[in-house]
């Protein structure tokens, strides 16, 4: 009797093999569908940094274009909350791509010289899905009394 069988078989694959090699493949395919769901996931969370990214640069060059003295950019007078967004001098939202980013930005007059005012531009988002954790970029501008 013999153990092995042709492997140059006229008539094909049986049933069984085809049946085998079928499930095999499909155990395989599985096991990919998580690492495709993270991929989405980190291709959305990427796109809502590049969104953020781009709102932070569109607001500050509407910041570059408004005058010294604009109530938009007016300072608190508190020159040490430059970075600190837990109570922030202005907050607008933005939205972008059916998204909606939090804008927040402090200002520091004279600051790191006269007739200069600091301005510290945060985005933030809530991630869908995670309630509890916020996103946030931060930019740093400045705007001079001097005329250009």
């Amino acid at each position: 009797m013999k153990l092995r069988r042709k492997i140059n078989n006229p008539n094909g694959f049986s049933l069984l093999e085809v049946l085998v090699s079928f499930t095999i493949l499909m155990i395989g395919a599985t096991m990919l569908i998580p690492f495709s769901f993270f991929a989405i996931q980190k291709n959305m969370y990427n796109k809502r940094i590049v969104n953020a990214r781009s709102v932070a640069e569109q607001f500050t060059e509407q910041l570059r274009a408004i005058s010294y003295s604009d109530p938009l950019i007016a300072d608190d007078s508190d020159t040490t909350d430059l970075y600190d967004f837990t109570n922030p001098d202005h907050i607008d939202s933005v939205e972008a791509e059916n998204f909606l980013y939090e804008l927040k930005w402090n200002v520091a007059e004279n600051v790191p010289s006269k007739d200069v005012k600091s301005i510290c531009i945060s985005v933030e988002w809530t991630e869908p899905g995670l309630d509890t954790q916020k996103n946030s970029i931060a930019f740093i501008t400045y705007k001079t009394s001097a005329a250009r």
